[in-house]
């Protein structure tokens, strides 16, 4: 296959999210889902290790995480934009953030269902 078109489809690649896509949801999560929160930390922790191992930027972070963990990812952000739509002094830029996120995260539980890949499981995942 050609290396252009490889790099083009990676990067486009529904388990792949940019670094500020996973730090929005870490920090949306954190109050009201910790430990849903504390698995969106995680990935970009890692991450920020593979960086100093290797010494390369990477734009990209692979999201290895259950599609059970991931759907419940969705959940959370679901709930939070109806709570942003049921208080309508909410601004509509966090609106468009939450919606944005929720497309993400879904799209990627649907992509993993089509895949039935195995990933591992989050310990402390359990909904607050």
């Amino acid at each position: 296959m050609n290396p252009e078109i490889e790099k083009a489809e990676t990067e486009r690649s529904p388990d792949l999210f940019s670094r500020g896509t996973l730090e929005m949801t870490y920090k949306l999560l954190r109050t009201p889902n910790p430990s849903l929160a504390l698995c969106v930390r995680n990935l970009l922790m890692n991450q920020r290790k593979q960086i100093n191992n290797t010494h390369k930027n990477k734009p990209r972070i692979n999201i290895a995480l259950e599609p059970t963990t991931i759907g419940k990812i969705v959940s959370a952000l679901t709930i939070l934009g109806q709570n942003a739509l049921d208080n309508r002094e909410v601004e509509n830029g966090k609106l468009l953030v939450l919606r944005s996120l929720i497309e993400d995260w879904a799209g990627l539980a649907e992509w993993l269902v089509n895949r039935s890949v195995n990933y591992p499981s989050c310990p402390n995942q359990g909904m607050a």
